[in-house]
């Protein structure tokens, strides 16, 4: 009985999601083996004067590529812990498998626009700079916003299940925030090289607000149709 009360509290974590917290973890260590790297890249994303630095200076393709498959994982775990602290069925799924897919997902949401913007840009030639730029925000908005909502879904995952879901929101508020200021950076980076502003708000609409629309409720959908286990 006394051990039994010894027992730490209920948490969101599982054995198979170490490892994956520690990729993440030598990740940011090998980047930050570049001192000015990290401070950059934030800065890149709030000023266009250091964006324009960074966009001249990019030479480590490899601390990129890392910081987006980072991004992949942390990602993952934002949805993967959305789902299981506000839907906490016990569903067919495994934690894992939610995890897989929430990661296929952000894979393919950051991939998908990418793609697009990059597509316009070939079809209209002459604005074909301004989409390059925004596709270089949206890149390192996504990669700062690996580095900044880690810890709390660290937090999330192995503090006690009481305070995951204050962790979990600021997770999922940190990736909103920084796809927004990416979102941002690209309006104000049109409107500048004299975009009409009806072509912005057509594309907002199509490509960014109506996938994310259709994608969540999708997602809703799935979730509330999950197979419960008796």
């Amino acid at each position: 009985m006394r051990e039994a009360a010894l027992r730490i509290s209920p948490q969101l974590a599982e054995d198979w999601m170490f490892p994956f917290f520690l990729v993440v973890v030598l990740i940011l260590v090998l980047v930050n083996r570049d001192a000015n790297f990290i401070r950059n890249l934030f800065r890149a994303l709030f000023s266009r004067r250091y964006f324009k630095m960074e966009d001249r200076r990019e030479g480590s393709s490899w601390m990129h590529g890392l910081l987006l498959f980072a991004f992949v994982l942390v990602g993952g775990f934002v949805m993967t812990f959305f789902v299981l602290n506000y839907y906490p069925l016990d569903i067919s799924w495994s934690k894992f498998e939610v995890f897989a897919f929430s990661c296929g997902v952000v894979f393919l949401l950051f991939g998908l626009r990418w793609l697009v913007t990059f597509m316009i840009g070939l079809a209209i030639g002459g604005g074909d700079q301004i989409l390059t730029d925004y596709n270089k925000f949206l890149s390192i908005s996504a990669k700062s916003a690996s580095i900044a909502a880690f810890l709390p879904m660290l937090c999330a995952a192995y503090m006690p299940l009481q305070m995951a879901h204050y962790w979990v929101i600021t997770g999922f508020i940190i990736l909103v925030l920084f796809a927004a200021v990416s979102v941002i950076q690209g309006i104000f980076g049109a409107l500048q090289s004299g975009v009409p502003f009806f072509y912005i708000f057509f594309y907002l609409c199509t490509f960014e607000f109506l996938p994310l629309a259709v994608f969540g409720k999708i997602l809703f959908h799935s979730v509330n149709n999950f197979e419960v286990i008796a």
